[in-house]
């Protein structure tokens, strides 16, 4: 691989890095809400689904978004890119919908691509009502109901799969003061899945108080069956407070290589002074990715380039100096991967050197 070719793939790395960071900040379901003409808590009375058409009857129980009336029932037709054939009734959820151009009402599915119909909706809890969630604030926005629909549901879920289908909405919408009291109640419930749930929604929202208790408990992420939730909060923290970088130099002390990877990764985007420690220590991770990501935080902070975020990927900004750079010279630039993805043959020198 020539020496143009490397500094492509490093620099397609770092992209796809703050790409991740975009989804976990992207309000996907505040979008939803916009597009919708209405968005309803509903149970399907009737329908029928012959490969990818659906039709539904669906009998409305709460009304969130439009100008539609509870108790009544509507057509709903979609298409659906996952094939199927068989009857539809009962299921029950919150549904974003759409009015067609001959004033028909069609589905727009809360997950994009191939998914099957039950996964196209928010599956809600019948039996709980949001007047049960006892939060002390009030809706004030369409996402705030929406929010609250979801975490009352969340609270009660049947199956993980459920549950991490209602955690993809809530944490894809926007922050509110609301939306911090929702996540503090699911932060302090008994169930390790709610609890790291509530915690990665407080991180997201910058709280790094919840980061703090993340590190403490990070040897169960793992473990948890939506793990993915609180490892892309921890990739995506961009904060150089003392309390935060103390949080993620915790983590490198994990005995889980991907909570180790997942503190790198932000640790190497923030590479600040106070990061190096930290850094240091994982040069002696086990995953070479891990090391990897080690080496270009001590890139980035030699070259004094400011702290990679989602918005300076696209404007180049992040390859721009603050400032004087007093401890780069020939020897560190030959060493640096701030642009350039690491030759693991060469890997043992690049460690001895950093």
């Amino acid at each position: 691989m020539n020496s143009r070719m490397r500094m492509n793939v490093g620099l397609w790395a770092l992209i796809l890095a703050a790409s991740n960071c975009m989804l976990a900040e992207t309000s996907g379901t505040d979008a939803l809400a916009t597009q919708a003409d209405a968005i309803v808590v509903g149970e399907v009375q009737s329908g029928q689904q012959t490969d990818r058409s659906l039709s539904f009857l669906l009998t409305i129980s709460r009304v969130i978004k439009g100008n539609l009336v509870n108790g009544t029932t509507i057509s709903v037709q979609w298409e659906a890119a996952w094939r199927g054939n068989g009857s539809l009734n009962g299921d029950y959820g919150m549904w974003f919908l759409q009015k067609t151009q001959i004033g028909t009402w069609t589905l727009l599915p809360v997950k994009q691509g191939r998914v099957p119909f039950q996964s196209s909706y928010f599956a809600l809890s019948k039996a709980n009502s949001p007047a049960l969630l006892g939060s002390n604030l009030t809706p004030v926005s369409t996402n705030d109901v929406i929010a609250v629909e979801l975490t009352t549901a969340i609270q009660h879920y049947n199956d993980l799969n459920q549950m991490s289908d209602l955690a993809y909405g809530l944490l894809r919408t926007s922050n509110s003061a609301l939306m911090a009291d929702l996540y503090r109640t699911l932060s302090s419930s008994s169930d390790r899945e709610l609890k790291f749930l509530g915690l990665t929604g407080l991180v997201r929202m910058k709280d790094a108080s919840a980061l703090v208790e993340i590190a403490r408990n990070a040897d169960a992420i793992p473990n948890l069956k939506t793990s993915e939730f609180p490892l892309s909060a921890i990739r995506s923290v961009r904060d150089n407070s003392p309390t935060t970088i103390q949080a993620l130099a915790q983590m490198t002390s994990s005995h889980s290589t991907i909570v180790q990877g997942s503190a790198a990764e932000a640790l190497r985007d923030i590479h600040t002074r106070e990061t190096l420690p930290a850094l240091g220590q994982l040069l002696e991770s086990s995953d070479p990715a891990t090391r990897e990501a080690a080496i270009k935080g001590f890139s980035l902070f030699v070259e004094n380039l400011p702290i990679t975020t989602p918005q300076s990927i696209p404007s180049q900004a992040w390859r721009v100096p603050q400032g004087p750079a007093p401890y780069r010279s020939p020897e560190t630039d030959l060493y640096s991967l701030s642009t350039r993805v690491l030759d693991p043959a060469k890997e043992a020198i690049y460690l001895q050197f950093w």
